[in-house]
């Protein structure tokens, strides 16, 4: 059996029986009673309650109609329920629906006398929804029974679907939803309908604004305290997510997510903190909350920390969380000297003298000396580059050989693996190491081979690398030297080909092996072999070549220096090694990465060098030239990412102890960044903190395979023999 009963949503429709069996004692005796006698009789029942029950209806502010959820609060009655009523509390359209339509009350109490808008959420076409009766405290109205749009809401959404609930804010809907349009229906039956899960009549600002924002279904969730009053002539409220605040120097700001969480645990506007000045903003998957007092910082995972002051803003000088160092994991707290500090996620600090107004850059594992003003040791640092790989060559070459070189090797730009063995030779022979093109001889190149003047040029690898048409311009500019092509079947056989222009066919004391198929291990260990005037060979990872096999076996060396972990060079190949040379002892001069590598070949050194070569592991061709110059004028070598310096570098520097520092590339091999970190490593002995901050990771797999053989882009087009700029910009 149906009832048919008319509705304020739209035309007359079929009522179930189970709908006309879920409404009120309240409505049974409203069908006798209507008007004022009706809201008599329910005002009688809120009377009851309120001998009951007397801060719920006298304390806080609301109106008679109120007390009892206004009129037409019944199923039978026909308006839609309250989205809060049937979503738990959230005043936003539930799941499986959407923001339809609305219409305005004029001049509302429930919205401090401004325009209150109701808005209706109708079920997503191609969704399922049930017709019944909401189950709410005092709001029993219907819940997707009224099959009714006004539309001026995601109109691209066609057809007419049911209401399933109504969201009540005091905000003009186009400004709550950019898909509403301004088209303006008004409807003043619904002015004082309500819900326990809405706001009383006279609500307060921040009540408005959470109620606007979704209620429980806002950012900052449930309210966990009451509304409360500042000094400051303010107010604010903690939620479940956050805290909304109002002051009038800032107006009323919604503080959500971990940096409202934070601020609400630090104590809100009635901490030192006093206001936030803005709302959160998101960067880096954190969140940045400015307060009166400083800054919150909060990461996506981890605790949120204040920085104020001279060390927050030289912190936003370098980009703040969007920058280098990364989110803060350390409030601004004291330190030696009377110096205040914070920590960052990338292993490095900032710190602030107050003696002297000075700011530094200081990793997070040292120490600050205990007298204001005073700073631990570093070396300066210089750099040494060129337009790209083939000037920067040029500009190592002409820092080591001011006055000319008797040898040079020449080499290919675009590719690593002749030019390793040629560097031990040219660093062993006092010269340099050069770079071209591969089918023309680089304009730098050419002008820097004029000026050194060399009695020999070597020319390493085959045609292939270095073009026949690059011997006749070397030849055509240096007349009366000797140029020649030094070369074998492979780069295993160049390898041993250089070697023995090195060493010729008598045993030698010690012989290097390095893989063939990277270059990071083989380049950090050039000083250490060429000052040991010792030959590099070359292998597979996994298998020992013969030609290099068959040139230990020739010089039957005391002692084989592997360099690199068994990623690089395995095992296999050590056994094979001991087999062909059995009276040889077999070491490996390895760490972790190639970092590591470089930095235990360091260690292999004298150690009363002065200088020490800053080159990319990243890519090989600036740690070509700096090997030989770091033969040739003793020097350690050790190795940078591009964007960042790594740990182990930085500690190599403070235990050798140079005297400055040279880096050799340009920007795109060697950043900026790395350089201030350099100049702000300590290079020398220094206090260590017991519990520095996370360090950065070198981000350095052990020996991880690096791709080979790669040239850079193209170079412009040449005059025959000549090239204009080398191989392209780096």
């Amino acid at each position: 059996m149906t009832l048919l009963l008319p509705t304020s949503d739209g035309p007359d429709r079929a009522v179930p029986f189970s709908q006309r069996l879920a409404t009120s004692a309240g409505r049974l005796l409203d069908r006798r009673r209507p008007g004022r006698r009706s809201f008599l009789r329910r005002a009688a029942i809120a009377a009851t309650a309120l001998t009951v029950n007397p801060i719920d209806f006298v304390l806080k502010p609301q109106s008679a109609y109120a007390s009892v959820c206004g009129p037409s609060n019944e199923c039978s009655q026909g308006w839609s329920a309250f989205c809060c009523t049937i979503n738990g509390g959230a005043n936003t359209c539930p799941d499986g629906s959407y923001v339809a339509g609305w219409w305005k009350v004029s001049s509302s109490a429930f919205c401090r006398g401004e325009d209150r808008y109701v808005v209706d959420c109708n079920r997503t076409p191609g969704e399922t929804c049930t017709c019944r009766c909401a189950e709410g405290e005092c709001d029993r109205r219907r819940v997707c029974c009224n099959n009714f749009r006004y539309g001026q809401c995601n109109q691209q959404i066609p057809g007419t679907t049911e209401v399933v609930c109504r969201i009540v804010i005091c905000t003009p809907p186009w400004e709550w939803d950019s898909s509403c349009t301004t088209t303006v229906r008004t409807d003043e039956r619904t002015r004082e309908h309500t819900s326990t899960c809405l706001n009383g009549p006279n609500p307060t600002e921040i009540a408005v604004v959470h109620q606007d924002a979704g209620l429980v279904g806002s950012p900052v969730g449930a309210p966990v305290a009451e509304e409360m009053t500042t000094a400051a002539g303010g107010s604010w409220r903690a939620y479940e997510n956050g805290v909304i605040t109002r002051v009038a120097a800032y107006g009323i700001v919604v503080v959500a997510g971990p940096a409202g969480v934070a601020y609400r645990e630090a104590g809100g506007p009635d901490s030192p903190l006093g206001y936030p000045t803005a709302g959160p903003t998101d960067v880096n998957g954190g969140q940045v909350l400015p307060v009166e007092a400083g800054t919150f910082y909060t990461p996506a995972t981890g605790t949120a920390h204040v920085l104020a002051g001279p060390v927050q803003q030289e912190y936003e000088r370098r980009g703040g969380p969007a920058g280098w160092l990364g989110f803060p994991v350390s409030d601004v707290v004291d330190a030696p000297g009377g110096r205040r500090r914070a920590f960052f996620a990338a292993g490095w600090s900032l710190a602030h003298d107050p003696s002297t107004e000075e700011r530094r850059l200081v990793p997070s594992d040292v120490e600050l000396p205990d007298t204001a003003g005073e700073w631990y040791t570093t070396a300066p640092v210089e750099r040494l580059e060129g337009a790209d790989r083939v000037a920067t060559a040029v500009a190592v070459s002409a820092a080591s050989h001011p006055d000319g070189a008797e040898t040079v090797v020449l080499a290919t730009a675009g590719a690593f693996a002749d030019a390793l063995a040629g560097g031990v030779l040219a660093g062993v022979r006092g010269g340099s190491v050069l770079l071209t093109a591969t089918e023309d001889l680089s304009a730098a190149t050419a002008e820097e081979l004029l000026r050194l003047s060399p009695s020999t040029v070597v020319v390493a690898g085959g045609s292939e690398a270095v073009a026949d048409t690059v011997l006749a311009a070397v030849r055509d500019r240096l007349p009366e030297a000797d140029v020649r092509r030094i070369a074998g079947d492979g780069r295993f056989a160049t390898a041993v080909a250089l070697a023995e222009e090195q060493v010729g066919e008598d045993a030698v004391d010690v012989v290097f092996v390095a893989s063939g198929r990277t270059f990071p291990d083989a380049l950090a260990v050039t000083p250490v072999a060429g000052l040991a005037e010792a030959p590099l060979l070359l292998t597979e990872p996994t298998e020992l070549p013969d030609v290099t096999g068959d040139a230990l076996a020739r010089w039957m060396p005391g002692e084989v220096v592997i360099a690199g972990g068994a990623s690089a060079v395995t095992e296999d190949v050590v056994r094979a090694i001991r087999t062909r040379v059995p009276l040889a002892s077999v070491r490996r001069i390895a760490g972790d990465g190639r970092f590591d590598t470089a930095v235990e070949a360091a260690g292999e050194l004298p150690e009363d060098l002065d200088r020490a070569l800053i080159a990319t592991g990243d890519t090989f061709a600036d740690a070509l030239s700096a090997g030989a110059a770091a033969v040739v004028d003793p020097s350690w070598l050790l190795l940078t990412s591009t964007g960042a310096l790594p740990v182990a570098t930085r500690h190599a520097i403070a235990e050798l102890g140079p005297e400055s520092l040279v880096v050799v590339g340009g920007t795109a091999a060697v950043s900026a960044l790395v350089v201030e970190q350099l100049e702000a490593s300590p290079n020398g002995p220094h206090a260590v903190r017991e519990d520095p901050a996370t360090p950065n990771t070198d981000g350095d797999p052990a020996d991880e395979p690096v791709e080979e053989e790669t040239p850079d882009p193209a170079p412009p087009p040449t005059l025959p023999g000549v090239s204009g700029r080398g191989t392209g910009p780096r």
